[in-house]
This record gives C-alpha cells, structure tokens and sequence, in this order.
C-alpha cells in the first residue's frame, strides 16, 4: 500500500488550507521494508526515472571492513544485537543502518549500508573495548530478565 508523503490537510489550529491539493503519483512512498537475518532474498522495486532499487528482504552475508587492514571480509550474520533506530528492531531482527550485529566469529559489527534501499550490506568491525562493553551490556540485560 502507498504511504502519502506530503503536509496535512489541517493547520495546527484545526482550520483547513486554503487550496485542497490532490493526491498525486509523486507523493506517494512505499511503506518500510525491514531485513531481517536469514537466507539471502532481494526484491527489485522499479522507482522514477528507470531507477531499480534492490531490497534486502533476507540477509545472510555481509561485507565487513577490518579498520586495523583496511580490508573487507565476507561475514555471516548471526543475530541483530541491538538497533538504535527503534528498541523494537533488536527484538524482530531488522537490519537497518547504524544496527549491531553479532558476526558467527563472536565478534561484534556495526552497519553502516541501508539494506533496504542499497541492496548490500556493509559494516564496520568494532574494536575490542567496544565489543567488550556490548558484551557486559548483554550480561547485566540478562541478569535483569
């Protein structure tokens, strides 16, 4: 379903504007499309302009950046850590830009792609100290529950 993207109708005293527009193609937007972890799936979105996007529906893989070598690795993913778009993501495995994820190594990444428009998952491999806070921050969130 199309998401409107233009102002509201109403003005914050409750009064109307003066020209009532009309919807139009080009206010239109799509609704989220959230990657989670899992096997590999790609959904191609036609935009304007004869521009393709490529949505990540599931993700497997994920190119990390080692910023010690200044290479890239191939990594899998193996859950959503945590997610500071919404609180709510960590818990239903979104992948979006800014998430941290745990790598299968057991080490700790952060993405720095947007999945959902890009079509590639990139992300940065955090340092020790970093990972060495997440991993206490994951301990005492367990002994709370």
């Amino acid at each position: 379903m199309a998401v409107l993207q233009k102002r509201s109708k109403r003005k914050s005293t409750g009064g109307r504007y003066q020209k009532d527009m009309d919807k139009k193609k080009k206010d239109l937007g799509r609704e989220f499309s959230a990657a989670t972890v899992g096997k590999h799936h790609t959904k191609i979105i036609k935009t304007r302009g004869f521009v393709y996007k490529f949505r990540i529906k599931k993700v497997e893989y994920a190119s990390v950046l080692n910023p010690e070598t200044k290479k890239f690795t191939k990594a899998v993913l193996k859950r959503v850590i945590e997610n500071p778009a919404n609180r709510h993501y960590a818990r239903l495995g979104y992948v979006t830009k800014g998430a941290l994820v745990e790598l299968e190594d057991g080490k700790f990444a952060k993405i720095i792609s947007k999945p959902g428009q890009a079509g590639v998952v990139s992300a940065v491999l955090l340092s020790d100290k970093e990972a060495e806070e997440i991993k206490k921050r994951i301990k005492s969130e367990q002994k709370t529950r």
